[in-house]
């Protein structure tokens, strides 16, 4: 027969196995949902590196698409600042332009710096004049259309252009252009 003092001993026999059960249960979905956890945050993290790649990978396109368009042209401005102690360059192209129907006259002034900063160190600025005396006014013109295609950072400041009031502009023209360069 059962009494009193069996019972609770019979019941907590019966329920022991579920309370081992749902405790093994709990302790696993504890342990599971962790490992899920740690998962999910490396796949999230996988995906925001795979993001920052893809980032880069298109920066990284882009920047040789854009140097693929810029190609030399790094040299070409480098060659366009003369060292402020040799503009003989500058000035050979000058007298190049002029050829044998002109005469010119060139005077530059001293170089004053520049606000502006290149890679660290300072751009000049020289100022100069040339004077053009011209077999005719074509001639001249011919020389400001090679003179606007130097490959030089120059800036004229004024041109002036005259001639002979007896000879009109098919007679001797002179040509004075005040203007500066840019050094580095």
């Amino acid at each position: 027969m059962l009494n009193k003092g069996h019972l609770p001993i019979k019941i907590v026999i019966n329920v022991l196995p579920a309370i081992i059960a749902v405790a093994i249960t709990s302790a696993v979905v504890f342990i599971l949902s962790g490992q899920i956890d740690r998962i999910s945050k490396m796949i999230q993290e996988q995906k925001t590196i795979s993001r920052k790649t893809e980032l880069r990978v298109g920066a990284i396109n882009n920047l040789r698409k854009d140097l693929s368009i810029v190609g030399d042209s790094d040299q070409k401005i480098k060659n366009a600042l003369p060292p402020i102690d040799n503009i003989l360059n500058f000035t050979s192209v000058l007298e190049s332009l002029s050829g044998k129907n002109i005469k010119e006259t060139t005077n530059f002034d001293s170089p004053i710096p520049s606000s502006i900063f290149l890679d660290s160190s300072s751009l000049y600025l020289v100022n100069y004049s040339l004077t053009l005396n011209g077999d005719n006014i074509n001639t001249l013109i011919d020389y400001l259309k090679n003179f606007e295609e130097l490959p030089y950072f120059t800036n004229a400041a004024s041109i002036s252009l005259s001639a002979p009031t007896s000879a009109g502009w098919d007679g001797d023209s002179t040509l004075v252009i005040s203007a500066k360069i840019y050094a580095r």
